[in-house]
């Protein structure tokens, strides 16, 4: 899956000191749903599986920068 913008993403909330929680795994959903090209599904058991993928990838990022 990819997401488009991600990895800005992931930049601003570093640079806003957010840890990698279930709310920021919410935060960056939301974040990137405003971007035209990505589709989050709506239901909650999609929401959730992604949410848990892109916290993964927020904690990689974290640990690399």
């Amino acid at each position: 899956m990819s997401l488009y913008g991600l990895d800005e993403v992931m930049e601003e909330l570093k640079k806003e000191g957010k840890e990698p929680t279930p709310e920021v795994g919410e935060e960056i959903l939301k974040r990137l749903e405003a971007y035209s090209y990505n589709y989050i599904p709506s239901s909650e058991e999609a929401r959730k599986k992604i949410r848990f993928l892109v916290l993964q990838e927020y904690k990689k990022f974290l640990k690399s920068t």
